[in-house]
């Protein structure tokens, strides 16, 4: 695969960190802070098991691709990325760095609450 066209980075997405703010018990609660924005490819995944599976849960399964950076390669799975066109938020399975696309970084995410 070659790398990503500039034009098929059409996506605006937010970064958000889970931060760990003590609740004043002495217990840490995690709540998300935005740490950058970024123009991104979504694709959404079709066919196969676990997509088929994922979406009996009212889950969709996307493909993220960004640019890498610094900002960009600090993402993890603890991580979350808000659409900021729909709002919508997708949690983070896996991150991957194709070696055929030394500048990007591949997200496999998904729609839908983490702990359904």
């Amino acid at each position: 695969m070659t790398a990503t066209a500039a034009s098929d980075f059409r996506g605006r997405l937010a970064f958000d960190e889970r931060e760990d703010l003590d609740d004043g018990y002495g217990n840490k609660t995690g709540v998300f802070v935005e740490r950058f924005k970024r123009r991104a490819v979504l694709r959404p995944l079709r066919g196969g098991e676990s997509v088929h599976a994922a979406k009996q849960v009212s889950r969709q399964p996307y493909l993220v691709i960004v640019r890498k950076c610094s900002e960009t390669k600090l993402v993890t799975s603890d991580w979350q990325i808000r659409d900021l066109e729909s709002g919508e938020v997708l949690n983070i399975l896996t991150r991957n760095f194709p070696p055929d696309r030394l500048g990007e970084i591949d997200l496999t995410c998904e729609t839908g609450s983490a702990s359904d």
